[in-house]
């Protein structure tokens, strides 16, 4: 998005597609393609041609990109896996609950199934918290309630996540509501979940009956917004006899990521302070949070 002539940002919002992307700055056009078309008075007045300038060379940089559960990712300096190699290991490991090729039976929600949050902290921290139910009895205690910290388990899936499951989370059960399931999903893993953080900064939870992305966006060095979208088993639950149930299980994950919020901007804090010399990491509690740590730390020399 940046123009290959003074750096200038090409587009900065929202509008109708057009045939060509032209910069506001010197009028430099580009086709949808990424290809510069013209080049307005490069060689002066009136002269839209400029020798030894080749427009070939000019084009903008291509960005490798992929569609995954209605997101796009995207690997900025080429180098990353293929995006169907960095997901192989979840999808394999997630075709257990679902079938193969399950999760592409899901629809997102509307309005009801989608939330904004925003809080001051590093988004790193927001990966970190997310990866272990340690704080599951003093950060969450409604959700520990019924799914406790001794119900969950560790998931260190290496480069491409890491995170925890549960094998008991009945939260329709408990709030009485009812949602289309998977059809494969097997009958001895009913209440099992799991959530996954897949690297570098989307959140994932998949349950029987529902599955939720949460797109974590670095907005500073300590600000952070969070894009959650619940998505359900096939197009009927858009239906009205389910607009109770939607509402019910946004409200319940509003609640959880809200009750993050606190502990999440306190480590922000705290962590500013000269006394904090990295902490420590239980063997047990923090495997999965570790694993983040030694992806992300393994990738600073690499842009340094």
């Amino acid at each position: 998005n940046v123009c290959r002539h003074r750096g200038h940002r090409l587009v900065t919002e929202e509008g109708v597609r057009r045939k060509v992307i032209r910069c506001p700055y010197h009028s430099w056009t580009y086709g949808l393609d990424g290809s510069l078309h013209s080049t307005p008075h490069i060689g002066g007045h009136g002269q839209h041609q400029c020798a030894d300038f080749d427009i070939d060379e000019h084009s903008l940089w291509i960005v490798r990109s992929a569609t995954w559960m209605g997101m796009v990712f995207v690997n900025l300096d080429g180098s990353g896996p293929e995006f169907s190699t960095h997901i192989a290991g979840l999808e394999q490991r997630w075709s257990s609950f679902t079938g193969v090729g399950g999760l592409n039976n899901v629809e997102a929600v509307g309005e009801d199934g989608s939330l904004e949050l925003e809080f001051h902290a590093n988004w790193k921290l927001a990966i970190e918290n997310y990866c272990e139910s340690y704080h599951l009895p003093w950060v969450h205690p409604g959700l520990n309630g019924y799914s406790h910290i001794d119900d969950h388990y560790n998931i260190v899936g290496g480069e491409w996540g890491a995170g925890q499951g549960t094998y008991k989370f009945t939260f329709s059960e408990r709030a009485g509501i009812e949602l289309p399931i998977f059809d494969q999903w097997p009958k001895d893993k009913s209440a099992q979940a799991e959530y996954v953080a897949l690297f570098p900064n989307v959140l994932l939870g998949l349950h029987i009956d529902h599955f939720y992305s949460v797109i974590v966006q670095p907005l500073a060095h300590n600000r952070t917004r969070e894009l959650l979208q619940i998505y359900c088993v096939g197009d009927s639950v858009a239906d009205d006899k389910h607009a109770r149930a939607r509402r019910e299980m946004l409200n319940g994950w509003r609640a959880v990521f809200e009750e993050d919020i606190r502990p999440v901007e306190e480590m922000q804090r705290g962590r500013d302070s000269t006394a904090f010399d990295g902490g420590a990491f239980s063997p047990v509690l923090d495997t999965a949070t570790h694993c983040f740590h030694r992806w992300v730390a393994a990738r600073y020399p690499q842009v340094a």
